[in-house]
């Protein structure tokens, strides 16, 4: 009982839903997951089933880059954030999620949210805010990797996920990054020596602030 309230403090608080016949239906058929280090949430290529909403812990988005290695797209962070693709939820995932740490998720079966995205505007206009706040992401994290250097990357990095880079492997932030392990080290220790970078919250501020003027 306990959990079906939290659940339902999450719609409202977190996610910001006000209409009550819709928070009390997804509160009774979302489903409480606990996940534990490792586990992956779906599979890349699968039929996504559930779409998984963060309550706590940490997420990570990756796919197979075309040498067979493990490339990072994303990471869940924020509360209320969804572990899905952008693409139509009846097409197979482009990308796998998995569990960085214990992490608890609110799932919601897709065959539901496509009925109340046909029925419900709150839950229509909730959907465009969560693409919105997706294409904000992907166009920041794509200008960046394009028009910045290693070492502005890596600070942006720490900008955009405090403290993150205490918390997990090295080699997925480089990954993220678009760099190598060995890169990412030399420019931690470039910059712990000297800090040899002029103005980097300038240009990295030049290079995304224009993309978007709704905040977060």
């Amino acid at each position: 009982m306990a959990e079906r309230s939290e659940v339902k403090g999450f719609l409202q608080n977190v996610l910001g839903l006000c209409d009550p016949a819709l928070v009390e239906l997804l509160g009774e058929r979302m489903t409480v997951i606990h996940a534990k280090k490792g586990d992956v949430l779906q599979k890349r290529g699968m039929p996504v089933n559930e779409i998984y909403f963060l309550n706590s812990g940490l997420v990570r988005g990756y796919y197979t880059d075309a040498n067979g290695n493990d490339a990072t797209d994303c990471f869940v962070v924020v509360p209320g954030s969804p572990a899905v693709s952008c693409l139509p939820l009846d097409k197979p995932s482009p990308i796998a999620f998995e569990a960085l740490e214990e992490s608890v998720l609110y799932a919601i079966d897709v065959e539901t949210v496509m009925e109340l995205l046909a029925t419900s505007h709150e839950m229509l206009a909730l959907e465009n805010q969560l693409l919105r706040n997706a294409l904000q992401l992907h166009w920041e994290r794509e200008m960046i990797l394009a028009q910045c250097s290693a070492a502005e990357r890596y600070l942006a990095f720490l900008k955009k996920f405090p403290g993150l880079i205490d918390k997990i492997n090295h080699k997925l932030v480089a990954s993220y990054l678009g760099i190598t392990p060995v890169q990412l080290s030399r420019v931690r220790h470039s910059l712990k020596t000297d800090g040899n970078l002029h103005n980097p919250e300038e240009n990295i501020a030049s290079i995304i602030e224009p993309l978007f003027t709704e905040k977060l």
